[in-house]
């Protein structure tokens, strides 16, 4: 099972790593792979704002590497898709590459 995430923000984040706990031994036995697609590399949190507003936070504390925030297995690739080809179950990145996929 191809199973791909994309957009490395919040929700593609949590998603994919509550994937990953559940799907762990699928993950591990290789019937199951979870790829995220990402147009950048960084991570921000945005709720974090808030606190940069109040004078509680800088900015840079807001980001992180987004693979370090991911799940052990999941692969991840900034690069940033451009094409859904729903029909096909795949889709174009902006690297040209293309990824299939079972769900996403």
């Amino acid at each position: 099972m191809r199973i791909l995430v994309v957009g490395g923000g919040m929700g593609g984040t949590i998603f994919a790593n509550h994937l990953a706990r559940r799907i762990h031994h699928e993950m591990k036995t290789g019937k199951a792979r979870i790829t995220m697609l990402s147009a950048s590399h960084e991570h921000v949190y945005q709720p974090g704002w808030l606190y940069v507003a109040m004078g509680r936070a800088t900015p840079d504390e807001l980001v992180r590497e987004q693979e370090s925030l991911l799940e052990p297995g999941i692969e991840f690739h900034v690069d940033p898709v451009e094409e859904f080809h729903l029909a096909h179950n795949h889709v174009k990145c902006k690297s040209g590459k293309v990824h299939e996929y079972d769900l996403m």
